[in-house]
C-alpha cells in the first residue's frame, strides 16, 4: 500500500505509525455497488488483482535501475 501511495509511515519514540495519504478509502472502488445484480466473487477478485497490479506497476526507469543494481551485486 505504501508503494501505491495510499499510506506512509513515520517513526516516533521507537514506534512506527502508519497514516493514509488519501482522504477516501482506496479499496472502496473495488467493492460491489449496492445496485449490482452480478456478484461473481471469483471474477471480481481477478479484476481487482489486475487493477491493483496496474496501480502498482513500477515505471520503466525504476525497473531498469533495480535490474542494473542487482547485476552489480553478482
Amino acid at each position: 500500500m505504501k508503494i501505491a501511495g495510499w499510506v506512509n509511515s513515520y517513526t516516533y519514540s521507537n514506534k512506527v505509525y502508519w497514516h493514509p495519504l488519501l482522504e477516501t478509502d482506496p479499496i472502496a472502488r473495488y467493492s460491489y455497488k449496492s445496485t449490482s445484480l452480478e456478484r461473481d466473487t471469483v471474477r471480481r477478485k481477478i479484476e481487482v488483482v489486475a487493477a491493483i497490479k496496474r496501480d502498482l506497476r513500477a515505471p520503466a526507469h525504476v525497473i531498469r535501475y533495480v535490474v542494473r543494481s542487482m547485476g552489480d551485486q553478482q
